[in-house]
């Protein structure tokens, strides 16, 4: 097949409600850091691009057959544990523009692309889930356009922090006592509707420039978040609707000179060695927990899911398995780029931002 982008979402043991039902699945996988860790090197090793930790930040005041999503590590530091023990792969949080502030974020992403060697991802999550809301009661009353154009002011604000320090600012000249050149370090001023900063990052620039900016557009606004912000967006729903909205996208980010912007589709995969087994794999996870929803869904055999791909007109997909671990080892089957020992940046083709300061 044409050789594409592969990223792989990690959420629980399975993206189906069901999956901690299984017979095979283990009580103590719900907290225990070897699980992820051990998902992270087997996708590390079957040459995945990207890996995308997707916990978000749930209340645990949910009803029974959803107490899944209660047990949810914090996203960020739970990809920033899995540098150490993968050499290669993306690592990918998501982390709201809502209800964070935008030094801390930029902080946090400095500190993740240094530990990584370049390999951080920023999923950037532009609106707010009435699930989270009870979280933050500072939320109370606000909407979406609220939402909008705060998301869009901090997704500004962090990327110009990341620019504060130009590259080569650190100097490190023992002789000359020049720890980092202060010509190179440069205080940002931003008064605007939701933020008033004036500060410089305490960290040198990202290796990466930037940490990769990823979104999953769910409204216009998001759309134009995405397309002149975001380096990859995740598209849900048919192919056709992809492949029209995906270019469409494009053209748009385009014509902004943001010609490199990625799309790949989400995709939801139960797999089996055979068609018929994974029917029935599929028929006995509905049977405990509610049908995957809102994102396209493969049922069969990896070799079925490889012909399925090529029939997407995207760069690259989002593989959402419906149990893990048992859902990891039959993608690993898929047709992989060589990889080598890259930023993330390089491996996806994406050109490292020139810094506002250079």
């Amino acid at each position: 097949m044409h050789q594409k982008l592969f990223s792989l979402s990690l959420n629980g043991q399975g993206h189906h409600p069901g999956a901690w039902r299984l017979p095979g699945a283990r009580r103590e996988r719900a907290v225990a850091p070897d699980f992820t860790r051990d998902l992270a090197r087997q996708a590390d090793a079957a040459g995945f691009d990207l890996l995308i930790v997707e916990y978000p930040p749930r209340p645990t005041t949910m009803p029974a057959p959803d107490r899944q999503e209660a047990v949810h590590f914090e996203a960020l530091s739970v990809a920033a544990s899995l540098a150490g023990v993968t050499g290669a792969i993306g690592l990918v949080a998501p982390v709201s523009a809502v209800y964070n502030e935008p030094f801390n974020i930029a902080r946090q992403f400095t500190a993740f692309d240094h530990l990584s060697k370049g390999r951080s991802g920023w999923l950037l999550v532009p609106g707010l889930d009435e699930a989270d809301r009870p979280n933050f009661n500072r939320l109370d009353g606000t909407d979406s356009a609220f939402h909008d154009t705060r998301s869009a002011e901090f997704s500004d604000v962090v990327l110009e922090l990341f620019d504060s320090w130009e590259d080569g600012a650190l100097a490190l000249d023992k002789a000359e006592s020049i720890f980092a050149h202060p010509g190179k370090v440069h205080v940002i001023d931003h008064n605007g509707p939701h933020f008033s900063i004036s500060t410089s990052m305490n960290a040198p620039r990202p290796p990466q420039g930037h940490p990769v900016v990823l979104m999953s557009p769910q409204t216009r606004a998001d759309e134009t978040t995405a397309v002149t912000r975001a380096d990859v967006v995740l598209l849900s729903g048919g192919r056709e609707e992809i492949s029209a909205r995906g270019a469409a996208l494009k053209q748009v980010a385009a014509a902004g000179g943001r010609g490199h912007l990625k799309v790949f589709a989400n995709l939801a995969t139960t797999l089996a060695d055979s068609d018929e087994e994974a029917q029935a794999l599929a028929r006995q996870l509905d049977g405990l927990g509610s049908p995957i929803s809102g994102v396209e869904h493969f049922i069969g055999t990896a070799n079925g899911l490889a012909t399925y791909l090529e029939t997407f007109d995207c760069d690259g997909f989002n593989l959402m398995p419906s149990v893990l671990p048992d859902g990891l080892a039959p993608l690993s089957a898929l047709p992989r780029k060589p990889t080598t020992n890259m930023t993330l940046r390089n491996r996806l083709g994406l050109p490292r931002p020139a810094g506002r300061r250079s």
